[in-house]
């Protein structure tokens, strides 16, 4: 390697590293990362760190409060599943309910 890239060059693992670990985001970075603008994240009452006039919100933190907010499949299935199940039971006892009438009026 010549020495005047020695010094200018970073590892692809180096890069992955930082990128798989904890870091802290600038205020706008940290609202692009959610999605939302600088204003919304700083009215979040987030943890932050301010340094020299910067304001700085961790990944981890930023990650947290998105889990935090997740809609689970597990849940909106448990639901969907708990409704279906109880109109599954209502049509049952429905068809049973007519059947039950259509043999009554046949006897007399």
């Amino acid at each position: 390697m010549s020495p005047d890239l020695a010094g200018k060059l970073i590892r692809i693992e180096d890069v992955l590293a930082a990128l798989a670990g904890d870091c802290y985001f600038p205020r706008r970075a940290a609202a692009r990362y959610l999605g939302m603008s600088p204003r919304k994240v700083e009215g979040l009452g987030l943890e932050r760190y301010r340094v020299g006039g910067m304001v700085y919100f961790r990944r981890s933190v930023l990650d947290r409060f998105m889990q935090a907010h997740a809609e689970t499949t597990a849940s909106t299935t448990e639901t969907t599943g708990g409704l279906r199940s109880l109109l599954q039971q209502a049509r049952r006892r429905a068809l049973a309910a007519e059947k039950n009438t259509q043999t009554v009026g046949r006897k007399e």
